[in-house]
């Protein structure tokens, strides 16, 4: 039977605290139900279609939850969030980092169009950013490190901040002389340059226009942040690789399931094993 809802559940750790959120949508934006558990104990539920719930959180229990169902897109957990003016106890200061670790997740791709979501607000010009933010430098000593040798500086264009590619005869805008590849590579690095700060950062195709070596090399360049959780999703088992990631880090996605290599095999995998080879000869099990 097919179902009216599609239901999630996420758990996450703070300090030791579990929280885990649960929601329900009817489609892509309405909702049909919320809730928070804190360490096993419920402390948000609403119903959007009753339009009844509540919220034990210390400072957010007498707020009616009720009144800003706005048709059943605005979530009331981020209400919460938003307006409460919560005590400072445990309870709450699990639910702030929950809040905290949700606002700074980034979703990006550059495919047929590019977008993102998550993060920040608002658009920026990926290379407009890169000279205010003083990166131009480092930017083209990336290019440079990924075998791209351009000499650029920045100018004031049309709209504003813009990067110029000089040559002996003259200088043209960096946008007019790119590939596909190398301006997905340049907003690889707009947003690598928020990476530190970002929670978790999830890259859909990552490699859609990179050559092996370049992919590698930006795993390895990724591979280097400390307090980001970062997601990628590619069609490439050349980099399925002992020498670039622990077999525990790559995943093998199904129709319904995610499993890691190291869960996949009832071998002890080693540093020796060549795991695209073994990938390929089917020593995985994908259920």
């Amino acid at each position: 039977m097919k179902k009216s809802a599609a239901e999630f559940a996420y758990t996450f750790i703070f300090d030791g605290h579990i929280l885990q959120y649960q929601y329900a949508k009817e489609n892509l934006r309405t909702l049909l139900s919320e809730k928070i558990s804190i360490d096993g104990e419920t402390v948000i539920d609403y119903d959007y279609r009753s339009h009844a719930g509540y919220s034990t959180l210390e400072g957010s229990e007498t707020l009616d939850l009720s009144l800003h169902d706005n048709g059943r897109t605005v979530s009331r957990v981020k209400y919460l969030l938003n307006t409460s003016v919560l005590r400072d106890d445990e309870k709450n200061r699990t639910f702030l980092q929950f809040g905290s670790f949700v606002n700074r997740m980034l979703l990006f791709y550059s495919l047929e169009t590019r977008g993102y979501e998550g993060f920040t607000n608002g658009v920026d010009d990926v290379y407009a950013a890169i000279v205010n933010a003083g990166k131009l430098h480092d930017f083209e000593a990336f290019l440079r490190e990924n075998g791209l040798d351009y000499h650029l500086r920045a100018d004031i264009g049309v709209t504003g901040q813009t990067i110029v590619c000089t040559f002996p005869n003259g200088d043209v805008p960096f946008t007019s002389i790119i590939s596909t590849g190398t301006s997905s590579l340049s907003l690889f690095y707009y947003w690598y340059m928020r990476m530190e700060t970002a929670s978790l950062v999830f890259v859909d195709e990552f490699d859609a226009f990179y050559h092996f070596e370049l992919a590698e090399s930006l795993v390895r360049r990724i591979r280097s942040l400390k307090n980001t959780q970062i997601i990628l999703t590619t069609h490439n088992t050349d980099l399925m690789s002992n020498d670039l990631l622990r077999p525990d880090c790559y995943f093998l996605l199904g129709d319904k399931h995610i499993t890691s290599l190291a869960d996949a095999t009832e071998k002890e995998l080693r540093q020796a094993h060549d795991l695209q080879k073994m990938y390929k000869a089917g020593a995985f099990s994908e259920s």
